[in-house]
């Protein structure tokens, strides 16, 4: 039998738990709410929403909500998810943030075009590995985003 907890982080599994917290408390028609069983999904839970499909990146911080003005996002990640909308497969796309203080932003990135940069960053953020890579990312400023308390 498989552990629900396999291959994912504790880091993971508080961000779900904290997501499945906000989702039930802010969204009372949101339904069929299916979080990802692979651990390198580009998405970690969908959910309908109404009639419309949903998907999320979650990540849980362990910061305040407000020590940075920018929250770094992977153009890979973000690449995968925005050809699941261009396939039909999805309407939205959201990016969670769960922090230490208890807050909660959200960003719409389905249809965000972002200046893309490359700054180094551990290659997966699930594995223990420390040393870091070049990767390609993008900005996601707090003005963009929703603020939950």
């Amino acid at each position: 039998m498989k552990d629900e907890n396999d291959g994912f982080n504790e880091s993971e599994l508080i961000g779900r738990n904290k997501f499945n917290e906000w989702i039930t408390t802010n969204c009372n028609i949101c339904h069929k709410i299916t979080f990802s069983e692979r651990k390198y999904s580009c998405w970690d839970v969908a959910f309908l929403s109404g009639d419309t499909r949903v998907v999320v990146e979650i990540k849980d911080r362990k910061l305040n909500h407000n020590e940075y003005w920018n929250w770094i996002g992977e153009k890979g990640k973000l690449d995968n998810l925005q050809n699941l909308k261009k396939g039909g497969r999805i309407d939205v796309i959201l990016y969670f943030n769960s922090y230490r203080d208890n807050h909660v932003r959200i960003w719409d990135i389905t249809e965000h075009e972002p200046f893309i940069t490359y700054k180094k960053l551990l290659p997966k953020t699930t594995d223990g590995v420390t040393i870091k890579i070049l990767k390609l990312v993008y900005d996601l400023n707090n003005d963009d985003s929703k603020l939950y308390i």
